[in-house]
């Protein structure tokens, strides 16, 4: 199946399907939380500057990221006083560099940071709010991976498969090409973690003595918040280590015989995977 992507360049995709996933994350919290008892506006305010803090986050990776071509940038304006053929203007630069990519992960560590610091000043419990956000993360960033893919950015290898994307009018993508549908299939992906998280957060609530968020001491049947997030992060990291060998776009860097993403997959594997496995062996959450 060949899909063809065209007269896409006026859609707003991130802005839509952006707004998308957050609506839907919305209205899976006010279903959970129904479920646990949690309080629906601490969750909400929280799960707003998580968002925030993600948005920040992956911003401020992104652009540390290309600090080895802002530099080259900059030299050359110092030089020549003009960038590139002089059709661009400082200011424009500057414009389309906050315009421009989001880093993902970045948006995970930002999003985590907030969420930690905002449950610290209020005294919300920290093990409650990880437990029912958490998998609004692969919801919402599915809709994003669908904006990606309307949009053209972050796109796949060349393809001669069965499934692939031909863009006739795209900014990011190679024109007229046939490429692997990489952000559908992370999108898939993510979906599938969605469904997954939701599953072992309804398990808990029908593990008797179990109370919301936290094992009974001793047992190892349920999961606590902590463990739901690292739970999450560890599946992402799989997906998308595999991912990114099947993805085009070069931007995203490289370094040895991995992209930036998948050394970042690796560290999260690094820490995540012993963390967890003493968290259950003990019992207990291991705080992060």
């Amino acid at each position: 199946m060949k899909v063809i992507l065209d007269n896409i360049e006026n859609i707003p995709a991130y802005g839509i399907l952006g707004t998308a996933g957050v609506i839907c994350g919305i209205v899976y919290l006010w279903v959970i939380t129904r479920k646990t008892g949690v309080d629906f506006n601490d969750v909400i305010y929280v799960y707003v500057w998580s968002a925030i803090g993600a948005m920040v986050g992956a911003k401020l990776l992104y652009i540390l990221l290309e600090i080895p071509h802002i530099t080259g940038v900059l030299r050359q304006y110092i030089a020549l006083g003009s960038i590139g053929d002089g059709s661009i203007t400082i200011k424009d630069y500057a414009v389309g560099l906050l315009r421009g990519g989001f880093v993902f992960y970045g948006g995970v560590f930002g999003g985590l940071l907030s969420l930690v610091l905002v449950c610290r000043y209020f005294r919300y419990d920290r093990d409650s709010m990880f437990m029912v956000i958490t998998p609004a993360l692969p919801l919402a960033h599915a809709f994003g991976r669908v904006g990606c893919t309307v949009a053209g950015c972050c796109y796949g290898i060349e393809t001669d498969g069965i499934i692939s994307i031909v863009y006739h009018n795209s900014r990011y993508a190679p024109v007229g090409v046939r490429l692997f549908p990489v952000q559908l299939v992370e999108a898939a992906g993510d979906i599938v973690i969605f469904i997954i998280l939701v599953y072992i957060i309804l398990r808990n609530l029908n593990i008797k003595n179990v109370a919301f968020g936290y094992k009974k001491s001793g047992s190892h049947v349920g999961f606590s918040g902590h463990e739901v997030l690292y739970i999450y992060l560890l599946m992402y990291a799989v997906l998308r280590f595999v991912l990114e060998f099947l993805r085009g776009d070069a931007v995203r860097g490289h370094w040895l015989f991995f992209s930036t993403s998948q050394w970042i997959c690796i560290l999260v594997l690094m820490y995540v995977i012993p963390v967890l496995l003493k968290s259950r062996k003990a019992g207990k959450a291991v705080s992060c």
